[in-house]
């Protein structure tokens, strides 16, 4: 019995793996150009009710270029997103997402100036939720990116994740605990004139470890490689990471100015 409760989740991943295979193997022999690259997130997530959240989070990345080293050479974007979450059952969260990307023009690296516009719905269901963390998501993406002609196309992706995370000195994450987790996600996407012709956009691994300074702070350090196979050539990403997640960050600016208010 034990066996088969572990099923749903290794048979999707191997499932999705080979698909990546299938529908990437042909291009993954191409060559490759690889950059470091620098990023960040700050989330802050405040309850509205019982079983529903808001969160906003907001980011920008760094990169090396060809004739520069360090991963902090040129800024390349700054994105910001509003999420809605609901909380269906313990297992069960949805989410809506609306997020803007502003990218810089770096032309060392092959990147134009464009934003983007995303709106997202996404689920994610929890296999476990004790000490050791197992979750999957899928993720439904339109965006609308602007081409070189100032016309803002859309693009339909898709992206499925899985994510397992283990806290290391206590039986769940809360104040004073250490954590780490691994994640990989693949993405799926319909060809389009401006994203080219390729279904299988990118795979992107990330490994991390993270603290609790409190129940509702928390920050963690990650390394990510994100593979991205093109016809033409294929691109590699090594991004080092710096997150910060908040929780009921109203709360914490309202005993600031009231300390007899309790957590």
């Amino acid at each position: 019995m034990l066996q088969r409760k572990n099923r749903p989740l290794f048979l999707p991943l191997h499932f999705v793996l080979c698909i990546v295979f299938a529908l990437g193997g042909g291009v993954y022999k191409a060559q490759n150009t690889s950059y470091k690259q620098f990023w960040n997130e700050f989330q802050f997530t405040h309850p509205l009710a019982q079983r529903s959240a808001i969160e906003i989070d907001l980011g920008s990345s760094f990169s090396n270029t060809p004739e520069e080293r360090s991963r902090l050479s040129v800024f390349t974007q700054f994105a910001g997103s509003l999420q809605l979450h609901q909380f269906l059952s313990a297992k069960w969260k949805i989410s809506y997402v609306g997020s803007y990307f502003s990218n810089s023009y770096v032309p060392e690296i092959g990147q134009r100036e464009y934003p983007e516009i995303r709106l997202s719905a996404q689920a994610m269901y929890y296999f476990n939720k004790i000490k050791n963390i197992t979750a999957t998501r899928g993720r439904l993406e339109y965006r609308w990116i602007e081409n070189t002609a100032g016309k803002f196309e859309d693009v339909l992706r898709y992206r499925q994740m899985f994510k397992f995370t283990k806290s290391l000195n206590a039986n769940y994450i809360r104040a004073g605990t250490f954590f780490a987790f691994v994640s990989e996600e693949v993405f799926f996407k319909v060809p389009t004139e401006i994203t080219g012709p390729d279904v299988f956009d990118r795979n992107m691994f990330t490994l991390g470890i993270g603290y609790a300074f409190t129940d509702d702070i928390q920050i963690d350090v990650d390394y990510t490689n994100e593979f991205a196979p093109r016809t033409g050539g294929n691109f590699m990403y090594n991004a080092l990471q710096f997150n910060m997640n908040i929780n009921n960050p109203f709360g914490y600016i309202e005993r600031i100015f009231h300390p007899q208010v309790k957590p």
